[in-house]
């Protein structure tokens, strides 16, 4: 139509929309299939895409059985990896992966296996806080820390501290604690040297005991 409302009728066009097809299948799987002397901690990761460009979700299915014990651990998320805790030590564990698209169509992709390590027992703990033989310790107010460390990746530790005026020390006041620090909750004795020990557990109970630390309390000089 142009300024004066002379018109003319165009010529129908047509178009067809594309055909829909499923995302691909899940791959390049991360512990890769088979992966042995895996953690007990694991993050599970994958590569999708669909090849129509379509946005992709996911869902994780994982179980250390994979007849009778698959088990469902992630709906429709966007991420592509996904952790698991808390695992068993030289165990096998499988898990696959469902991908879905905008449209409904899915695809479910391989069974993957891993197997986790074996146990091994902790670190003696280290990084005692106040440092070894410290000389200048107040009376008050003193609380005890130290780093508890494990060569297996996500083994929970426990503590139990023992702590005294006799080396080595007798004492204990915690037991099997996931604390790593404790507050001395008495004051004490200026110018006396204390005694403390840290023994280290992991989840399996396996053992490690700790070097024995000492302070002393003040800061004492000779007179002038």
């Amino acid at each position: 139509r142009d300024l004066k409302d002379n018109m003319i009728y165009g010529d129908i066009w047509t178009f067809t929309t594309r055909g829909n097809d499923p995302p691909n299948n899940p791959s390049k799987e991360v512990p890769t299939n088979e992966s042995t002397n895996m953690p007990i901690c694991v993050n599970l990761s994958w590569t999708c895409e669909d090849p129509d460009g379509d946005d992709v979700t996911f869902d994780v299915y994982f179980g250390d059985n994979p007849e009778f014990n698959m088990e469902q651990v992630a709906w429709n998320q966007t991420e592509n990896w996904f952790w698991v805790y808390d695992l068993d030590f030289v165990k096998y564990y499988y898990w696959y992966i469902v991908a879905w698209e905008d449209y409904g169509l899915n695809t479910t992709g391989d069974m993957w296996q891993f197997t986790t390590e074996g146990n091994v027992p902790p670190n003696p703990a280290e990084d005692p806080f106040p440092p070894d033989g410290d000389l200048a310790v107040p009376e008050e107010g003193v609380i005890l820390s130290w780093n508890g460390s494990d060569d297996n990746l996500c083994d929970t530790l426990r503590f139990d501290l023992y702590f005294d005026d006799v080396d080595p020390p007798l004492t204990q006041q915690l037991w099997e604690d996931e604390k790593d620090w404790w507050e001395i909750p008495y004051p004490l004795t200026k110018y006396k040297t204390y005694y403390w020990q840290v023994d280290t557990y992991d989840r399996e109970g396996e053992f490690q005991e700790g070097d024995v630390w000492e302070f002393t309390c003040g800061d004492n000089n000779p007179p002038t």
